[in-house]
């Protein structure tokens, strides 16, 4: 199943459930990392979420196209690893939101 194939519409699951993946605004393609600021622009408080592989390669440009916007970083140091999104990383990303982050952010192509 395309990735495509799968946000903004209803899915039943093998599992005997609906499920949904909202997606107001996807953009995928060179350059696009540049548009973060207009695609936030209605948001003030940015939990950014990333691992260390992904941090590596733009996490400090993310903070600084951020810029005032970026609240707190949710940072998985898993060098040589994939982060696998289980309860132990739910529960470090929830911790780190608080009454004012209205955007979370995950960066990577497995978030």
């Amino acid at each position: 199943m395309a990735l495509f194939d799968i946000i903004n519409k209803d899915l039943v699951c093998s599992c005997g459930k609906t499920h949904r993946c909202d997606i107001p605004k996807l953009k995928i393609g060179e350059g696009v990392l540049e548009k973060l600021p207009e695609l936030l622009s209605d948001k003030n408080n940015v939990l950014l979420i990333a691992d260390s592989n992904t941090y590596a390669l733009c996490g400090d440009r993310v903070k600084t196209l951020l810029s005032e916007k970026f609240e707190n970083l949710c940072y998985f140091n898993t060098p040589g690893y994939y982060l696998v999104p289980n309860e132990d990383a739910i529960s470090k990303i929830n911790s780190l939101c608080t009454d004012k982050t209205d955007f979370i952010l995950g960066i990577g192509s497995g978030v």
